[in-house]
């Protein structure tokens, strides 16, 4: 009798440590965050969790409602990524190495006060836009994160960043350029200058293409002169996106053009814009 009561006994342990492990792991596995950990903790376990599940979706997969649920966990990453961005707990860690492996692009200036994190929205066709949050650190020391542009532009806001540049340390001016993939043939480059103040940052546009990315042959700035300077050829006239009326047919117009950051801002030094014969 004693034998078969410590065998219920031990059966009836066995169930309640296996529930127990089973619903532990259910509860990792739906949130993607163990349970006691602090709360700052689990949001980043948490963006972690919804990242490797946004990298597995695609708006080709064959099940329904392929776009609503890449926009859904879209919201939830953006969402508590600029949580977790506008908490000054975020300088405990090093966010290239915390997000650097997880499908965000992530760019940064040197001094670790402006950064870019950009998320392929998955459209599915040829505008391969991104969205992108800036996180920036305030000369106050606060600490804050937004969409990037906020659908101001749309070069602005569906851009990847290059790595934003310090123009002047007292203003507290950078450079950065970004683009995106518009067509299978096309691009938009922006070029920009960002300021940090008290309240927030402030952009101002350098310059700006449109354009088949074949015909932008030069978008560049250079750190040393901190100058920045354009080459491109304006579209064909028989182009049958960018073409705007214009009885040439056998040239080509190419643009050159330099600016020069003096006294806190970018002044234009020189442009020239001249025919080409057009390759055949």
């Amino acid at each position: 009798m004693f034998s078969i009561i410590k065998l219920l006994i031990t059966s009836t342990l066995m169930l309640i440590f296996l529930f127990t492990s089973l619903g532990s792991a259910k509860a990792i596995s739906a949130h993607g965050i163990v349970p006691g950990k602090d709360k700052f903790k689990q949001r980043l376990d948490s963006i972690q969790y919804l990242l490797s599940v946004y990298d597995t979706l695609s708006p080709f997969a064959e099940y329904e409602n392929a776009f609503d649920r890449i926009v859904d966990v879209q919201s939830q990453i953006s969402d508590k990524l600029i949580k977790v961005l506008s908490d000054p707990r975020i300088v405990k860690y090093n966010i290239t190495e915390l997000f650097g492996n997880t499908g965000l692009m992530i760019s940064h200036s040197s001094d670790e006060r402006i950064y870019f994190l950009s998320l392929d929205e998955k459209t599915g066709g040829s505008f391969r836009s991104c969205i992108t949050i800036i996180h920036y650190r305030l000369p106050n020391g606060i600490f804050q994160a937004s969409y990037f542009g906020d659908g101001d532009d749309d070069a602005l806001s569906t851009s990847v960043y290059d790595t934003p540049y310090l123009l002047d340390s007292i203003s507290n001016i950078y450079f950065v350029s970004g683009s995106v993939t518009t067509c299978n043939t096309c691009v938009a480059a922006v070029a920009i200058t960002l300021q940090l103040d008290s309240a927030g940052y402030t952009t101002d546009v350098v310059y700006a293409y449109d354009g088949r990315y074949y015909d932008l042959l030069k978008f560049d700035f250079d750190t040393h002169t901190k100058t920045f300077t354009y080459e491109y050829y304006e579209p064909l006239a028989d182009d049958p996106l960018y073409a705007e009326d214009d009885e040439q047919t056998l040239h080509q117009m190419r643009c050159i053009g330099l600016f020069a950051f003096e006294q806190g801002k970018f002044f234009e030094k020189s442009k020239c814009e001249y025919w080409e014969p057009r390759e055949k």
